[in-house]
């Protein structure tokens, strides 16, 4: 079995409730159970903290992408493209963390660059629940 597999089945899928659909709270318990697993040094929690924020804040700009008219592709590559640079940035800047493990060297590197990667992610989950999104098209509806 693989970790991810494992992951998924005994941390995530055992926190959402039947009928519920899984969010912030699963995923960052998750990585942290997937920090601990990697060893017990700030660096790898900062860094799988940090990657669920990087997470949740990808599925804001795609639930963004997905409620431009389909009418619009330029402008949904566009978001796709924001999307990827976006990844690219918090990754790369979360990646410190995983690399030097230190606390006080993890924190000096996010300083150096006044904590883009944290704010970026945290704003946009923000904004995802301040600016709602219609979906381009409607659902079918259910006869009664």
């Amino acid at each position: 079995i693989q970790v991810s597999t494992w992951l998924r089945h005994y941390v995530y899928e055992r926190l959402v409730k039947n009928g519920k659909k899984a969010g912030f709270f699963q995923l960052l318990a998750t990585q942290t159970v997937s920090a601990v697993w990697h060893g017990l040094y700030p660096g790898y929690m900062m860094f799988f903290v940090q990657s669920a924020l990087m997470i949740a804040g990808s599925r804001v700009i795609y639930r963004w992408q997905q409620a431009i008219s389909p009418n619009l592709a330029v402008l949904r590559k566009i978001m796709v493209f924001i999307n990827f640079l976006y990844t690219v940035l918090v990754l790369n800047y979360s990646a410190v963390g995983f690399m030097v493990l230190s606390l006080h060297e993890t924190l000096t590197a996010y300083r150096s660059v006044y904590y883009i990667g944290t704010i970026i992610p945290v704003v946009l989950i923000i904004l995802g629940n301040v600016v709602p999104t219609k979906p381009s098209r409607p659902k079918p509806r259910k006869e009664e």
